[in-house]
């Protein structure tokens, strides 16, 4: 069953994710995952800080790449012998 949380019930400062990139202030990759309503669907998470102008932390950006996708871009290339 997936929960789905409102905005008022959802704290992304206390996820893994935003913890882990807030304190190392740096790029962070998370751990590859399989969503949980669709077991088609493998994803790696990254995290990127986001620093001001006086190069402080104010936040952090975080992203899911599709590894499905990608493995589904890569089978449609068709490469010819001589590349």
């Amino acid at each position: 069953m997936v929960k789905i949380y409102t905005p008022e019930e959802w704290t992304p400062q206390t996820d893994e994710w935003f913890t882990k990139t807030w304190e190392k202030q740096s790029p962070t990759w998370g751990s590859i995952y399989v969503w949980p309503d669709d077991p088609d669907v493998v994803t790696i998470p990254f995290s990127q800080p986001i620093l001001d102008q006086q190069n402080q932390p104010i936040g952090v950006l975080n992203t899911d790449i599709s590894l499905t996708r990608i493995s589904q871009f890569l089978q449609e290339i068709n490469l010819s012998p001589s590349s």
